[in-house]
């Protein structure tokens, strides 16, 4: 079953010129609509894509894999900046697998968008292709390229508000690693540059539930037990 949705999954990206000629809002009466309008995956080519990653990167295609299965290495440019990925071609005689077609598909689609007058749709494919990767490969060092690869695309696209989106995953990690006052500070920086974009938006909630979660712990940290007060008038008393 799964090799025969691969097999339609490439059958409806091979027509990739007609495919980027259409607008998805031709088929907005089949399509929902996500919260950001078409801004992000404008053509019939960027939903096919996208829904054929989703397909690749599931558990269920994962585990069907031969051990000796084509594998990213952490190492590799799967983390490096977009245009050393676009320049990539993977060494493999397993041409079939759902990681290098992750791969090809992200190239594709990097490549579909790098001209575009509006850079949205192509950071948008640039970051979710660093949190795929951050996922698919494999090795000791895959946590620290993907935590080095996020803060560079932050640092190159500061003023885009993609970046305060990065932020989020930037921090998240750093309060798995219980470094708390740093995601927050990593994570304010974001909400004070994009405070009325959803990015930014979500960056302040972030610093919001931190800063009740210190509160809550600080609260619980000096509480006083039952009857102490009790034990403390009665003490002052007898030194009258």
């Amino acid at each position: 079953m799964l090799a025969e949705i691969d097999k339609r999954l490439q059958n409806s990206l091979a027509d990739k010129p007609a495919l980027q000629k259409t607008p998805v809002a031709e088929f907005r009466e089949l399509l929902k609509s996500g919260a950001r309008g078409d801004e992000l995956r404008s053509t019939l080519y960027d939903f096919i894509a996208h829904s054929a990653l989703e397909f690749y990167s599931l558990e269920e295609v994962a585990a069907s894999l031969p051990q000796n299965a084509f594998e990213i290495a952490a190492d590799s440019a799967a983390h490096h900046s977009a245009a050393a990925f676009l320049a990539w071609h993977p060494q493999t005689q397993d041409a079939t697998s759902p990681k290098l077609r992750g791969i090809w598909i992200y190239q594709n689609l990097l490549g579909f968008h790098q001209a575009d007058p509006n850079p949205t749709a192509f950071l948008h494919c640039d970051l979710e292709r660093l949190r795929w990767a951050g996922k698919a490969a494999v090795g000791p060092t895959r946590a620290t390229r993907l935590d080095a690869a996020l803060r560079a695309f932050i640092e190159t696209h500061a003023k885009h508000p993609l970046s305060a989106d990065a932020r989020q995953d930037v921090a998240k990690a750093l309060i798995e690693n219980e470094q708390t006052e740093d995601a927050r500070d990593f994570a304010q920086i974001g909400a004070d540059a994009f405070p009325d974009h959803p990015f930014g938006r979500l960056c302040k909630k972030l610093v919001t539930d931190l800063e009740a979660r210190s509160i809550k712990i600080e609260s619980e940290t000096h509480w006083t037990p039952a009857g102490a007060n009790v034990v403390i008038k009665h003490a002052n008393r007898s030194h009258v």
